[in-house]
């Protein structure tokens, strides 16, 4: 009798209720609850988007169209993110947990603790075949977004309920994302982290390189003032003769920040003049990157796809 009022309190600690609940509850718990909370988690995260991402403009793209994708999207991001982490996260390891505690005497905390570990683990190998990513990285931070979730599913199911449990440990963390998110956000920014970008000061003897973009583009800069294209994306579409890009041979010339450009403009960083008869004249391109990775860029519009980028080396 005693062994088994034990094993209620035990499992109550845990975040298991100490009578029976049904498996639906449970899982209620998990897809309703880990995908609310997930969704309070996307919200500071667009949040913080919408305070950082003027530190963050390599390319001189103006801010408004992100803040109008940001605003727009929002919700819809929100509603479906969180489904669909409660549903490839919190869900098994929910369940891991549940079925572990029951058959076991090891307390569903340490299960729940296990399964976020292992998950976490298995999407970040998985991610790290599909984009490269590095896995230790990855790891810490798939892992890290599935706490709060969890914990607020440990919590419903302390309280033995799905429903008004789950609202206010949502809205603690919804509030708690607002205040210290958007709050903590603007100061950081103020204070001047994350710091805002600074393009590469680049000398030009680091611009004779030859320069890649995709779909095959390249111009190669030459210490003697000339400069080879191939299939060079043209930076500005409406004075196209037909095609999208050109090659050919020409003259290119070092800019400081503040010359003048082309069409009566100035170059805001430094960058490189491209003369190429073959592709309609003259051409402005502006340095981005790193010292260690520079990018040369010509801006066409307010969107990433009217970007025309390329890499040394």
């Amino acid at each position: 009798m005693t062994g088994g009022t034990e094993d209620a309190e035990a499992r109550a600690g845990a975040g298991v209720p100490a009578g029976p609940v049904p498996w639906d509850l449970a899982m209620t718990q998990a897809l309703l609850g880990g995908g609310a909370i997930a969704a309070a988690q996307v919200v500071l995260w667009g949040l913080w988007e919408l305070i950082s991402i003027g530190t963050r403009d390599d390319y001189e793209q103006p801010i408004e169209g992100a803040f109008l994708l940001i605003c727009c999207m929002g919700p819809f991001v929100a509603v479906l993110g969180s489904f669909l982490h409660a549903l490839a996260f919190t869900l098994p390891v929910a369940a891991l947990a549940r079925l572990g505690a029951d058959r076991t005497r090891v307390r569903a905390q340490w299960w729940m603790a296990a399964g976020l570990v292992l998950l976490a683990a298995g999407y970040a190998w998985l991610i790290g075949q599909v984009a490269g990513l590095p896995f230790g990285w990855t790891w810490t931070r798939t892992a890290a977004f599935g706490v709060i979730p969890l914990a607020g599913v440990a919590y419903a199911a302390r309280r033995g309920s799905a429903g008004m449990a789950m609202v206010r440990a949502t809205g603690w963390v919804l509030g708690v994302a607002l205040v210290f998110g958007f709050g903590g956000g603007i100061i950081a920014t103020e204070a001047g982290w994350p710091p805002p970008y600074v393009p590469p000061r680049l000398e030009r003897t680091e611009y004779v390189a030859q320069w890649t973009g995709d779909d095959g583009a390249s111009v190669t800069l030459r210490a003697d003032g000339s400069a080879v294209a191939e299939r060079l994306p043209r930076p500005w579409p409406a004075q196209e003769s037909g095609t999208s890009h050109c090659s050919g041979m020409g003259t290119w010339q070092f800019r400081e920040e503040g010359s003048d450009g082309r069409h009566e403009t100035r170059f805001l960083r430094d960058g490189i003049v491209l003369t190429l008869p073959s592709c309609g004249g003259d051409q402005d391109w502006q340095v981005a990157g790193t010292a260690e990775h520079p990018e040369l860029f010509a801006a066409v519009g307010a969107e990433a796809a009217d970007l025309r980028i390329l890499r040394r080396g």
